[in-house]
């Protein structure tokens, strides 16, 4: 939704940064399927160290602030 291209059948692409944990798969995944609980739609997550290299610096570039811990 961050280039405003959405339409009513468009995923949300979320960028998380997770705490370290001791079950990192399990604790991405579970995030996956609450959020796709929450907001009624497909999401894909994606941390920063999985970005490509190529896409990478254009995805930072669109990057919106949705929650930040304090």
């Amino acid at each position: 939704f961050a280039s405003y291209r959405a339409t009513a059948t468009s995923d949300v692409d979320l960028l998380i940064e997770l705490l370290p944990d001791r079950h990192p798969f399990e604790t991405f995944m579970n995030a996956a399927d609450r959020l796709e609980q929450l907001l009624g739609r497909k999401v894909e997550l994606v941390t920063r160290s999985s970005l490509s290299p190529y896409m990478g610096p254009r995805i930072m570039q669109e990057v919106q602030d949705v929650l930040r811990a304090a």
